[in-house]
């Protein structure tokens, strides 16, 4: 199901469970993606749909960042909780160990010994 699809499934959902927070969260996200869409002139894919999200997280991080210097934590609290359902449209982060079985791989590709710093033939 393509993502705007999804929000606005999940759009109609947060209306009949009158969660305003939610739709409000979800409204943001629609608009955004609609704008990145209408500027760019074309259907957004997968790629721009994940850029698009990552630079509403990184707002909504640096947002909630703000308010709490400013002494506005309730403020902090509802960006924090915009931020956290964003990034359930975001592909879940690799765990530590992944990514270090994934770069423990890519140096046995390239011969690098990562010990020796020294290519290996």
């Amino acid at each position: 199901m393509p993502l705007l699809d999804r929000i606005q499934a999940e759009m109609i959902q947060a209306m009949k469970g009158r969660e305003e927070a939610r739709l409000g969260a979800l409204r943001l996200i629609k608009t955004a993606l609609k704008k990145h869409e209408v500027d760019s002139m074309k259907q957004l894919d997968e790629a721009a749909e994940m850029q698009v999200l990552k630079s509403l997280v990184k707002r909504r991080q640096e947002a909630a960042e703000m308010f709490r210097k400013g002494g506005r934590p309730e403020l902090a609290d509802k960006e924090d909780a915009e931020l956290r359902l964003i990034e359930t449209f975001l592909p879940a982060a690799p765990a530590e160990e992944e990514m270090d079985a994934a770069v423990a791989a890519a140096l046995a590709e390239t011969g690098i010994n990562p010990r020796s710093n020294k290519w290996e033939w």
